[in-house]
């Protein structure tokens, strides 16, 4: 019971403690909100395709972001990351600085992402639609959302910020390791039994996790991110040369990922609730067709894309 009540005391402090944070930060924030950033025009080329990206500096994890925003040619300087998340709310109601230049409002799920994907080390380059797209200039908006195929398939990487998480969130991605290599250990004994049909006893003796217990709760969380419910993740998964997703504090490769989730259906991993939900089926239909697409040479026009998920 003392421990209970220790914990109880001890996460409302946090949250506390959290709350008081932000409203620092948004305090801290607004005292400059009459110095509003005013985006530079994105230059036209025919040879040339530029787009702005958002330089993170490094920073420690609860220090206030602080960036520069560059114009870069993807033809000649592609070294950025393309972030993939969900807007959530649809209010710019939270202001973080770009350096000598002013004021900028995004979204708080922005804002999260950014925080999480900032390096401690080194400055980082990213590119975010919301930021990288001046959103009141209709032209360039629109000129800016014909080049997405380009600028997700001309990253070095998409980083998938799926969600801040809770505390099992870790655990999740944690856990698709230890299900690959108890997979990989199950093959290499030729053991070509479905799952379902092994006692608990020989799944735990390949090194899986109880069917039941936290592990795979948590691992069956992951999809419950709003993040796989866009259309658009086929598009900015799919053209992909690398993707790496972040949840909680922790990654997992898209690559690592996706084959667990392949595994649900063919070996029957004992997490039906995840097979059934809709973001498996954006996951493990349209996204890994497109993929094979791509690694094969063949460029799907984007509302084929699109096409292709909404009738999965």
């Amino acid at each position: 019971m003392a421990r209970a009540i220790y914990n109880g005391i001890s996460t409302m402090v946090a949250f506390l403690q959290e709350t008081s944070k932000r409203k620092s930060d948004m305090s801290r924030a607004s005292k400059h909100s009459q110095n509003t950033y005013l985006y530079e025009a994105i230059p036209t080329d025919e040879i040339a395709t530029y787009i702005c990206v958002i330089e993170l500096q490094h920073a420690k994890r609860n220090a206030p972001l602080l960036c520069k925003l560059l114009l870069i040619n993807i033809n000649r300087d592609p070294q950025y990351e393309a972030l993939s998340y969900c807007w959530g709310s649809p209010y710019f109601d939270y202001e973080f600085e770009i350096e000598d230049q002013g004021i900028l409002k995004i979204t708080w799920s922005l804002y999260r992402a950014l925080v999480q994907v900032r390096s401690l080390s080194v400055a980082r380059r990213v590119w975010a639609d919301a930021v990288c797209i001046n959103q009141q200039d209709i032209p360039e908006r629109n000129s800016q959302v014909q080049l997405m195929r380009d600028i997700y398939q001309g990253s070095e990487c998409v980083t998938v910020w799926l969600d801040e998480g809770t505390r099992h969130s870790d655990l999740g991605t944690k856990t698709i390791p230890t299900l690959i290599e108890a997979l990989q250990r199950k093959e290499d004994r030729k053991d070509a039994r479905d799952l379902s049909h092994l006692s608990e006893e020989e799944r735990q003796g390949y090194g899986f996790p109880r069917s039941c217990g936290p592990a795979m709760r948590a691992v069956s969380s992951l999809l419950e991110s709003l993040w796989f419910s866009r259309t658009w993740i086929v598009q900015e998964i799919a053209l992909a040369r690398s993707a790496t997703v972040t949840y909680g504090s922790h990654s997992v490769p898209w690559k690592d990922l996706a084959f667990v989730f392949q595994q649900c259906q063919q070996e029957n991993l004992g997490f039906d609730n995840l097979v059934q939900s809709p973001g498996f089926e954006n996951l493990e239909l349209p996204i890994n067709a497109t993929r094979d697409d791509v690694f094969q040479g063949l460029q799907p026009p984007l509302l084929a894309l699109v096409a292709r998920c909404k009738n999965a």
